[in-house]
Formats: C-alpha cells, sequence, structure tokens
C-alpha cells in the first residue's frame, strides 16, 4: 500500500487552550463562483510533503510530492457541496499498476483512508476532517483549478442493475476507458470502452474465473477462458446506450448512481426563495404526496438512496435561499432513483421543514410544510417563493443558533484548565481563566456552524504581569508558537453544549444559566 499512510498526511491535531488547530497561515484570494469548492488547494506539513487538492465540477485529484520534487497523483473521487459544508468521496487510489477502485482495495490495509471524508471552507481555508484528524488547506488565487481536471464520458461513474438470470446485483464501474462489473459486490469482469455521443461498445478483457468456480480471485484474459464457462458473456464486445440515466447494454439494463457535485445527478433543481429566518439550521427537502400505485414519485434533495421506502438526504437552510437536486423513482422492480429531467406540471410536491438530515415517506416530525400547488418545471428545473406556497406550521423551531450562542459558557480544557467564554450580541467575544481575560475576537454564524477570529491576545497576563492587549497581527513568531491559530477549529451549538472539532478529545462547553 505505497503512500497510502501519507495520504491523510500525518497529522497533527495540537490543541491549545482547548481548541484544535492546524497551524497553516498562508495568505489567499478569495475565488468567485458558486462551487466554493472548484479551484486548487495546497498544504504543506513537515512530514508528508506538499500535498495540492483539484477541484472541479464535482470531480477532485490529490496530488503529492513528498519523495521529489516531481508531482504524483495519489487519489480522486467526487464531491458533494452543502453551502460551506463539504462532502469527499474517494473512488479510486493510485497504485503502482494505476489507478485501483476504492472498492477493490484489501480492507484492513494500514493507512487505507476512510472513503468518506468531510470537510468545511471558510476564508478560503478547506478544513478536512476524517476519523479524528484534521487537514487544512489554503486556496490558490482565482477560482479555476492550476491544472483542470481531464473531461469525463457519458459512462464515466458506477451504474447498477439486477441480472435475473443470475438472480444477482450487477455494478458497473467506469472511467478513463476503463471498467470493472461486480456481482453482488464480487469483481466478475474486467475491460474497456469506447463512447461515441451516447453509444457505448465495451469489450471484455478479463474473467475473474475464480469467482466463477466458486474460489478465490483468479483474472484469465476473455481469449482463454473456455465457452462453455458458466457466466461467460456471450460476446467479448457488446453495444449500448445512454439515455436519461439508464446503460441498456443488449438487454441488461443498469440506472447511474448519484454523481455528486455543485449539481449533483444530470437532473434538475428546485430552488426556493424567502425562507424565514428562523428556519435557518434546519434541513428542507420535498416530498411527493402521491399514494402508491399513482406513479413513479418525485423527491427534492441533496440525494436519495432506493429502498422501500426510499431515504432522502435533507439540505440545510444556511440562508433564506436553498436549492434541492430532483430526482424520480425508476420504472424497473428495484424502484431506482434516477435524475428528473421532466418538463411537466407537477402538483403532488410539499416542502418539509426538519431537525433531521434523512426522512422517509413514514416521517412526521415536523417543523412546517409548505405546499405549492402546481409547479411548472422545465427539463426538471423550477422555482418557487416561499410565500406562494400555503403554510403549515406544527411546532416551533429553537431560536437561531446565533441567539442560542449568546451568553457564558464554561469548560475545561487543556490540563484540566477551566475557560469561560462570553459571547456578546454584537459579533464579539471573550475568553478567561478564572477572573482573568486572555483573548479577544469576533464570530459569525453559518446555519449551525460557529467561526472564530482572535482579534487581541492578553500578553502580559499569559507572561505572567499585568494586563497588556496586543492585536493579533502583531505578535512574534516567537509569541505565536503558544497560541492558538488566528482562526481555530469552528464550533457548533447543540442545546446547552457548544463543541469545537469532532475528535474524541474536543472541548465541549456548558452554557451557564
Amino acid at each position: 500500500m505505497k503512500n497510502l499512510g501519507k495520504l491523510l498526511g500525518c497529522i497533527a491535531f495540537v490543541a491549545v487552550i482547548g481548541f484544535g488547530m492546524v497551524g497553516c497561515d498562508n495568505d489567499s484570494t478569495e475565488g468567485g463562483g458558486g462551487d466554493p469548492l472548484a479551484g486548487t488547494w495546497i498544504r504543506n506539513d513537515e512530514q508528508a510533503g506538499e500535498m495540492k487538492l483539484v477541484a472541479e465540477n464535482g470531480n477532485w485529484r490529490m496530488y503529492g510530492y513528498e519523495e521529489s520534487d516531481t508531482e504524483s497523483e495519489k487519489a480522486k473521487g467526487i464531491y458533494t457541496i452543502n453551502g460551506n459544508s463539504v462532502n469527499i468521496t474517494i473512488t479510486h487510489l493510485y497504485e503502482e499498476d494505476g489507478w485501483i477502485p476504492y472498492e477493490e482495495m484489501p480492507p484492513g490495509n494500514q493507512g487505507m483512508p476512510p472513503q468518506n471524508i468531510q470537510g468545511t471552507i471558510s476564508n478560503n481555508k478547506l478544513t478536512l476532517t476524517a476519523e479524528g484528524f484534521t487537514m487544512e488547506f489554503t486556496k490558490q488565487t482565482g477560482s479555476s483549478p492550476v491544472n483542470p481536471l481531464p473531461p469525463s464520458d457519458p459512462l464515466t461513474g458506477t451504474w447498477t442493475g439486477y441480472n435475473e438470470q443470475a438472480g444477482s446485483e450487477m455494478k458497473l464501474i467506469a472511467e478513463n476507458g476503463a471498467f470493472t462489473v461486480y456481482m453482488d459486490d464480487q469483481p466478475a469482469y474486467r475491460g474497456t470502452y469506447t463512447t461515441s455521443g451516447n453509444n457505448v461498445s465495451i469489450t471484455f478483457t478479463h474473467i475473474n474465473t475464480g469467482l466463477m468456480s466458486g474460489g478465490g480471485e483468479q483474472w484469465t484474459p476473455y481469449a482463454d477462458v473456455p465457452p462453455e464457462t458458466d457466466g461467460l458473456p456471450p460476446q467479448q464486445t457488446m453495444q449500448g446506450t445512454i439515455s436519461g440515466g439508464q446503460l441498456n447494454v443488449e438487454g441488461q439494463t443498469f440506472t447511474k448512481q448519484n454523481t455528486p457535485g455543485p449539481n449533483p445527478g444530470t437532473g434538475g433543481t428546485f430552488t426556493l426563495t424567502g425562507i424565514p429566518e428562523k428556519y435557518i439550521g434546519q434541513y428542507a427537502s420535498l416530498r411527493d404526496t402521491k399514494q402508491g400505485g399513482q406513479g413513479p414519485r418525485i423527491f427534492g434533495a441533496q440525494s436519495v438512496t432506493s429502498g422501500d421506502p426510499p431515504f432522502a438526504t435533507c439540505v440545510e437552510i444556511t440562508g433564506s435561499t436553498i436549492t434541492l437536486s430532483m430526482w424520480i423513482e425508476g420504472n424497473n422492480a428495484q424502484q431506482s432513483i434516477i435524475p428528473y429531467t421532466a418538463t411537466a406540471n407537477v402538483n403532488t410536491l410539499r416542502l418539509i421543514i426538519t431537525d433531521q438530515t434523512t426522512v422517509n415517506e413514514h416521517s412526521d416530525d415536523f417543523y412546517a410544510t409548505v405546499d405549492f400547488g402546481a409547479i411548472a418545471f422545465t427539463d426538471g428545473s423550477a422555482s418557487r417563493a416561499w410565500s406562494s406556497g400555503e403554510l403549515t406550521e406544527h411546532k416551533d423551531p429553537p431560536g437561531n443558533p446565533r441567539d442560542a450562542l449568546i451568553g457564558t459558557w464554561i469548560g475545561t480544557v487543556e490540563e484540566g484548565t477551566e475557560l469561560t467564554l462570553v459571547f456578546a450580541d454584537n459579533g464579539t467575544w471573550k475568553a478567561a481563566m478564572g477572573e482573568q481575560a486572555v483573548y479577544r475576537g469576533t464570530y459569525t454564524v453559518t446555519g449551525k456552524d460557529i467561526a472564530f477570529t482572535f482579534t487581541e491576545v492578553n500578553t502580559g497576563v499569559l507572561s505572567g504581569e499585568a494586563d497588556e492587549w496586543t492585536a493579533y497581527d502583531e505578535l512574534t513568531a516567537e509569541q505565536k508558537e503558544n497560541l492558538p491559530n488566528e482562526n481555530p477549529t469552528p464550533g457548533t451549538v447543540n442545546g446547552n453544549q457548544l463543541t469545537f472539532g469532532n475528535g474524541d478529545d474536543s472541548p465541549t462547553f456548558t452554557k451557564q444559566p
């Protein structure tokens, strides 16, 4: 597993006065555009060396330089954006033999990163967290990648289907002209493909004859497999077509799975404006009020997982406007979920507001619901104003997170030190040890996340002398060595608990009466 141990960079998580800090003070220039992750991000680490993440249109790649000045690819995948929150999924890792799908990597290898990594973007800083570790990247000047990612073809991605003859779930993963087919999550076939428009030609190059015979994994060139072998495709080269999220290869149908990005999937979106401020920090989705047997149901959400019932991942409300990706149930036996692309009037959609991140048709714990009547969709997209719908309020949501933050909080931090945090309603805060104030700063609230900035440090008290406040940007490098970073790890308010970071040793503060 060469280099995988360095993918997460030998992270150093430093706790100074109870805040999880990552020491990266590089200056950067804010990039524009609707996708805050699009562009090039750099991280420098004394042990792991320089790392570069390039993101564009829902795809990303990671590069490293740890053993030489030559840039080398490490990993790649897809991502989704929700406000300033990022969900990164690893689809491939780069080994000596080239790109290997994450699903084919043997489990339990030392240094194997988790497939899904969460992150936040604030002030041109990208902070990624996984399994208690934290990495921070700094965005480079401009919003476009320094070296843009190669374009993808219509087959690129993950496709699922059901083979009735074999009674097996099928999954096809394709990228850069190569594909692997899985039967019940076991790799069965490999090959190459070409595309021309929406037409696909796939050629099988290897068969996992070990799987076919009930043994271990054993890849055999197609030409060397006896024709009577059970499970051998009838032809080495087969033709297919792609249409509306469906792949048909000579009678076998596959459905494309969610392809996350700024606009996940290939369907449309629903944009809602004018959301009242009291719902900031809650979650929203569109559900279809049609009953069973009345036709495929339509969903509006960040993503939808097929099943009985389907589960929708809601979108967090961080301001007065949200955008939901649109989905519809497929017509196959597995009720797969595909992107919604129709031009039609839909009068069965209801917006739900909840504190739950995922919902299904049985969920009923809502703060509010809004019925809009007929919504005119064009190519799967539409927009409406909150005021144009019929609002039903079920219960009052908790107060705005900014209002909940105002007050005094006490927690125990490094070496058992008690720290008091006081937040004022004018966007400022201060920290004190006992009766002595030690830090001052400002804060902003986005949804449930709180971002902090240190503006002044009481260098006199910290050095054992009288009060002497010094602006953070006027501190010497030596003074900063034992102080928190200017922009510490964001915090989250849940009830009367304020938590920084997400590791086991993350400090938690309790609000005082």
